[in-house]
């Protein structure tokens, strides 16, 4: 009898599969795993999606609005291909700082987040610098200036959710440092059990916050890919695609409101991107993202 293997394959499948990949997308991921996120996962369920890179080829519109710092005039950037356009970022701010005003959503959700107060916005240029994780533009929290940015995306979840961010973390020193705020009103979440906080509490220690407390070590000043996934019985925090850390809890979280995922009021965190699912990701999913997020900023993943 004769073999039919890979070359030949169930009635050619095996063998357009192997040239292709399923439907397509994984050729296309595996020749440049740090291409366009959201061409290579389902979309099903995606809350928002920030970032300084252009996440889907179909999004076509501005990544941020930024403001100059001697003037306060603003200008609209966008992308170079798949990149952040900084030749014109650059050109516009000089040697002038730059602040994060606007940062879209490329979810299709229209879930922008915004700071109108020009002394609470997150920094983008620091006299002609830009802000950055491994060179790639990124925005910083400022402490002294209670920096955030936020936006209201409605009760996407109630029992599932899954958080990604790319940042760096500041070495800590006092107190306890915002990183994420998700809840009802946007504003301070202490004391509300249903909803929930990702701060820096301790050296080299992140907390995830509600009713019961998870801790995990991420290292200071070193781009890392973050990940808060809930269950709705487990929670976990995952760092550069290792899961760090992990508990049960019956309560029900809650994301009504997002103040600057990634940027807290009172921390000096540093974000290129960040991207929330309304439910948990499968373990392909989670890899398929961390590994992407990793290969474009520079992290190694695992």
């Amino acid at each position: 009898m004769k073999k039919i293997g890979i070359n030949g394959g169930f009635l050619g499948v095996d063998k357009r599969m192997a040239n292709e990949g399923y439907f397509g997308w994984e050729k296309n991921y595996l020749q440049n795993p740090a291409g366009y996120l959201l061409d290579f996962v389902s979309t099903t369920s995606l809350v928002a999606a920030w970032s300084m890179r252009r996440l889907n080829s179909n999004y076509l519109t501005n990544a941020v609005i930024a403001r100059r710092s001697n003037d306060n005039n603003v200008i609209a950037v966008g992308f170079i291909g798949p990149d952040f356009d900084t030749a014109t970022f650059q050109s516009y701010m000089a040697s002038n700082s730059a602040f994060l005003t606007t940062w879209y959503d490329q979810s299709g959700n229209v879930r922008t987040l915004t700071q109108g107060s020009n002394g609470n916005q997150p920094r983008l240029r620091n006299v002609g610098v830009n802000e950055a994780i491994n060179g790639r533009i990124a925005a910083r929290g400022i402490n002294a200036n209670a920096t955030s940015i936020a936006g209201s995306i409605g009760s996407v979840s109630t029992s599932n959710f899954t958080i990604v961010l790319v940042l760096s973390l500041p070495a800590y020193s006092s107190g306890s440092r915002r990183i994420v705020s998700c809840n009802q009103s946007g504003n301070s979440d202490t004391g509300l059990a249903s909803t929930f906080n990702i701060n820096l509490s301790g050296t080299n220690q992140i907390v995830v916050e509600n009713s019961i407390n998870l801790y995990a070590t991420v290292a200071a000043n070193t781009p890392t890919v973050l990940t808060v996934m809930w269950n709705g019985t487990s929670l976990k925090i995952r760092g550069n695609g290792a899961e760090i850390a992990s508990t049960n809890n019956t309560n029900t979280l809650t994301i009504n409101a997002i103040t600057f995922v990634g940027l807290g009021q009172v921390s000096d965190s540093v974000v290129a991107e960040s991207i929330v699912y309304a439910r948990t990701l499968t373990t392909v999913e989670l890899q398929t993202i961390e590994r992407n997020m990793g290969a474009y900023y520079g992290i190694t993943v695992a």
